[in-house]
């Protein structure tokens, strides 16, 4: 019986969908109480995005 590319495993190319443009952030891991995140905002330039998790 045969098996379809799918079935096989194959990868299905969605390349047609397109995709998120290049992108570039800093990032940082802050300790639960920190309290300087808008001292830090100011160092980075304005068009650099900003990603700040917390530790719990």
């Amino acid at each position: 019986m045969p098996v379809s590319p799918r079935e096989a495993g194959a990868d299905v190319d969605v390349s047609f969908l397109g995709g998120p443009g290049p992108q570039r952030g800093a990032g940082a891991v802050a300790p639960f109480g920190f309290a300087l995140d808008r001292e830090l905002r100011r160092r980075v330039p304005d068009e650099v995005p900003l990603h700040l998790t917390r530790t719990p």
